[in-house]
């Protein structure tokens, strides 16, 4: 037995009409400024809700209504719904009375589908996802949008039937955008995430997207608010961030009964207290949120349009129209209904399930009643009128465990469990890989910043050993400068200096003071070969012979320590 074909019913379950509400936005700052129209209707309604007969009627620019025998092009003018909502209505409202009956019924196992409908700029996305966006609305409550009350609600009712009837949920995330007649995956970090539908008797129409495994509400909405903002948009002429594409956020819920020995098999034989057959064992259901993108007329479309703009607005067209057609066959008397083409669009036949099966639906149309767009709005009108007419047969979706389909589930889960875990354990490995070579560098860091530590430490040793030798050395030269300076004194290098005999002589630095030393040498030597002791080149008799030592220390590469021992001998 495939999924939906069990007879089990509860409260909600059977045949039902789908929910369609109204709601109009208030005008915006172009509707209201005839400047910026190519008409003179600026500021003008051609729309007026009645809030007690749930209808809205077209209006003259005075305000009158208009029959629907005045008409002068003929077509209905009075259009009723299950709810009209006006331009002030908060969207909690609007979600409790619309959609808000649905989430009880998806814990329970029954599909939902929640549609957000009418022409591009008209307050679909700020409905659906909240004033700004669905990270916004989890921020603040006063933009929340349906997503975020549907999926707070669900997590409530939730927690209630864990407690009331001891079963464990868990619930599985994905997000489908169709866009220009392609599905794609918007939660897959694949480069090419586009899907195929497939069809089995086992699961019916579905596509394989990457689901998220959302244990709480914050994981929950994250997942759609990634989703969403993978979501392509672009600046139009009505709108500065217009949806280009239909987007569905799918919730699927599973739960399964805590009592050990009772499953969907042996629930078909039970009965619970109220007399009603027991939903024991596994349940499962499919939640979709659908913001579909707004039809585009050709005479509002800027002529600076680019051609990716005007092949999304056909493409997004073309889908609408299909889905109208599809919605008015569905709608057609039993005798009269023609066969219901679903693949005409991507759209419809990835819907087809939510639209003609095991599903209850809900529509939120959503207008303005800026004369600008009179025509654009009936034709909202219209289509809405149309889904009234439509009805739908919802069951419970209940695992049979008695032909072999919970192996073949199991087995189905198995897969993607596999999956998941290569996916996971790819990712482990890379963190892993990515952290290691994070440690590497900061272990070379680390010796790097060592290395340098110990060269400053060794620098200022050396420094240090240095500058005390030199200031030994200073002070060396400062005593033999007093003592020697009037033979020896060092001229600055470079500077002249006058001969007693009165001629300038080129010093020409260090180099002559260690020729002069040379000289005295010389002079040394012959003292000490010559036993006359007398005048030799001129120099005074009375100089005394330069011992051994004395002539080592000259002769020796020293420095001014050794320069003074040498006139310490010959007795200066």
């Amino acid at each position: 037995m495939s999924q939906g074909e069990s007879e089990v019913h509860i409260g909600g379950e059977g045949v039902e009409e789908i929910n369609v509400v109204l709601r109009m936005r208030p005008l915006n700052d172009r509707e209201l400024d005839p400047t910026l129209q190519k008409s003179s209707v600026g500021g003008q309604r051609a729309w007026k809700i009645v809030p007690k007969h749930n209808s809205v009627v077209q209006v003259t620019p005075d305000g009158k209504a208009i029959p629907n025998s005045n008409t002068s092009k003929g077509g209905r003018t009075i259009f009723t719904f299950d709810r009209v909502f006006g331009e002030e209505t908060k969207t909690r409202e609007v979600y409790e009375f619309a959609a808000g009956h649905l989430i009880k019924g998806v814990v329970d196992g029954l599909n939902a589908s929640i549609f957000a409908y009418g022409q591009t700029s008209s307050g679909k996305t700020h409905t659906m996802q909240g004033a700004k966006s669905i990270k916004s609305g989890m921020m603040k409550l006063e933009n929340a949008g349906i997503i975020h009350h549907a999926a707070t609600d669900l997590f409530h009712e939730m927690e209630r039937a864990s407690l009331k009837e001891n079963r464990k949920y868990s619930l599985l995330v994905s997000v489908i955008e169709v866009y220009n007649e392609q599905l794609r995956d918007l939660l897959s970090k694949e480069k090419n995430n586009k899907l195929r539908i497939r069809e089995n008797r086992e699961r019916g129409v579905y596509v394989d997207a990457v689901r998220y495994n959302a244990s709480t509400l914050p994981k929950l909405l994250n997942a759609l608010s990634a989703g969403e903002r993978n979501r392509v948009v672009a600046k139009t002429t009505l709108n500065k961030r217009s949806s280009r594409s239909h987007i569905i956020f799918s919730v699927h819920v599973e739960s399964v009964d805590k009592i050990e020995g009772v499953g969907a098999g042996a629930a078909k034989n039970k009965s619970n207290k109220q007399g009603r057959p027991s939903t024991a064992g596994m349940r499962f259901a499919n939640l979709n949120l659908i913001d579909l993108a707004g039809s585009e007329s050709v005479r509002h479309r800027s002529s600076h349009s680019t051609e990716n703009r005007r092949k999304e607005g056909g493409s997004i067209n073309k889908s609408l129209l299909t889905l109208s057609l599809v919605i008015q066959a569905l709608g057609a008397p039993a005798k009269r209904q023609a066969h219901v083409n679903f693949r005409d669009s991507k759209l419809t036949r990835f819907l087809q399930p939510s639209l003609s099966g095991n599903s209850r639906l809900a529509f939120i149309c959503c207008a303005t009643s800026s004369a600008s767009f009179t025509e654009e709005t009936k034709s909202t009108f219209q289509f809405a009128s149309r889904i009234k007419n439509v009805k739908t047969q919802s069951k419970i979706n209940l695992v049979d465990e008695d032909d072999g389909s919970t192996l073949r589930r199991v087995n189905a889960e198995m897969k993607v469990m596999r999956a998941t875990l290569v996916t996971t354990s790819e990712n482990y490995r890379k963190l892993q890989i990515e952290n290691s070579d994070l440690r590497t560098l900061v272990d070379v860091l680390t010796q790097d910043k060592q290395r340098a530590l110990n060269r400053i430490k060794m620098l200022e040793s050396v420094k240090e050993q240095e500058e005390n030798k030199l200031e030994g050395e200073n002070g060396n030269t400062r005593g033999y400068v007093e003592r020697g300076a009037p033979m020896i004194s060092s001229p600055t290098p470079g500077k002249e200096e006058r001969s007693p005999n009165g001629v300038a002589e080129e010093n020409s630095g260090p180099g002559a003071f260690d020729e002069d030393f040379g000289y005295l040498a010389d002079v040394m030597d012959k003292l000490a070969n010559d036993d006359s002791r007398s005048t030799i080149n001129g120099m005074p008799s009375n100089i005394r012979p330069i011992s051994p030592s004395a002539m080592s220390e000259v002769t020796a590469p020293t420095r001014y320590g050794s320069h003074r021992s040498l006139l310490e001998s010959i007795g200066v």
